[in-house]
């Protein structure tokens, strides 16, 4: 029975060295990261780079609403709106020309808004190019044998001058927008009061 004791108490002692080997190890694992907390911030930074990488496309999608629009409204003031034929106008006075010579600063007006906007829309497109995380770097024999917290403190120092870069493109990107924006809605009002004009001077 004694025997029978001793034996079934050596795996018991065996196991503790192991246990503490592993603690170890994972202690030792611990204080060779030099920035613990690298992977958690380069999680957040991705998020705030993928908010840009968003706003970018919603932007782009809305230009092309805008160009839209300020094609069919050059088509609807061309082809609805007519100019007065001067040689069939019999004015008189000062006071009968003033109506057609509204009409037509109101018409050039109307037009050169909407040539703003197209601008604006142009400008929205060939604006600065964004700045993107490059891969050449990740096949790097250096890279790939370095602790995990140095790549991703690396990769957070990127991603921060990259969203700092598109910020800055897509802060003016919406100030143009907002500027075509009001051009065209500028450029509505006015085309509706040109028509009701030409239908009063025709």
């Amino acid at each position: 029975m004694s025997s029978d004791n001793q034996d079934a108490q050596i795996p018991n002692q065996q196991t503790v060295p192991q246990n503490d080997n592993q603690a170890n190890e994972e202690e030792e694992y611990d204080q060779s990261l030099q920035f613990p907390s690298a992977e958690l911030l380069l999680s957040a930074v991705q998020r705030e780079y993928d908010k840009e990488d968003e706003r970018a496309k919603t932007l782009e999608s809305r230009v092309g609403i805008l160009i839209t629009l300020s094609a069919a409204l050059l088509a609807f003031v061309s082809t609805y709106i007519k100019m007065p034929n001067f040689k069939k106008l019999k004015i008189s006075n000062v006071y009968e020309a003033l109506p057609h010579t509204f009409f037509i600063s109101l018409l050039f007006l109307t037009m050169l808004i909407l040539v703003f906007s197209l601008i604006y829309s142009v400008r929205i497109i060939n604006i600065r190019s964004y700045k993107r995380i490059k891969i050449d770097d990740f096949e790097k024999i250096n890279n790939l044998e370095d602790n995990p917290d140095i790549i991703a403190s690396a990769l957070i120092t990127r991603y921060r001058k990259n969203i700092e870069h598109n910020q800055a493109i897509n802060e003016s990107k919406i100030v143009m927008y907002r500027r075509g924006t009001y051009c065209i809605t500028a450029s509505i009002i006015l085309a509706v009061i040109l028509y009701m004009l030409s239908l009063s001077l025709s």
